[in-house]
């Protein structure tokens, strides 16, 4: 099931993509559909290999020494 849902996004965001080629995409979804460029962003590089795609993982500061599973690193405080 999660599979046809990462497989859904990129399908979208290819298609928004294809009819707005001079906009930047943020799309926003939870770690498990694009860590380590996995799911959604693995099919999206697949379904459009020309897109320049960045991954970003929000980690809280007490996670601090973690690998981060995205090609930036927001830091956050947990309130």
């Amino acid at each position: 099931a999660q599979c046809l849902k990462d497989d859904k996004m990129a399908e979208s965001i290819a298609a928004f993509a294809d009819a707005h080629q001079n906009m930047q995409i943020l799309h926003i979804n939870g770690c498990f559909h694009s860590d380590a460029h996995l799911g959604t962003a693995q099919k999206l590089e697949a379904l459009r290999p020309e897109l320049k795609i960045a991954v970003i993982t929000p980690l809280e500061r007490k996670q601090k020494g973690e690998k981060p599973a995205g090609d930036f690193v927001v830091w956050f405080d947990r309130k």
